[in-house]
């Protein structure tokens, strides 16, 4: 397996959790909170902009590491191929 080449000056985990600690995770029960009382379009966004000081969330999450080491996949630290 082969990885397509990305540089980051950081290990892969600090990478990580460096982005995870920037980027909020999507607010699931104010989403469903919303949805439920069909309100208009324009909530969500500002819901949402309210919510990503970056215009980034994180909608999933998968901890595939753990996986992926088993797989041999041998992609921790920097961003190599």
């Amino acid at each position: 397996m082969s990885h397509a080449p990305a540089n980051a000056p950081l290990p892969l985990e600090e990478f990580q959790q460096q982005y995870e600690r920037a980027v909020p995770p999507l607010p699931w029960e104010q989403v469903d909170a919303l949805a439920a009382r069909d309100a208009p379009w324009s909530e969500m966004t500002d819901l949402i902009a309210s919510t990503a000081p970056f215009g980034f969330l994180i909608y999933w999450k998968n901890q595939a590491h753990n996986v992926m080491r088993l797989a041999c996949d041998t992609a921790k630290g920097p961003f190599t191929s």
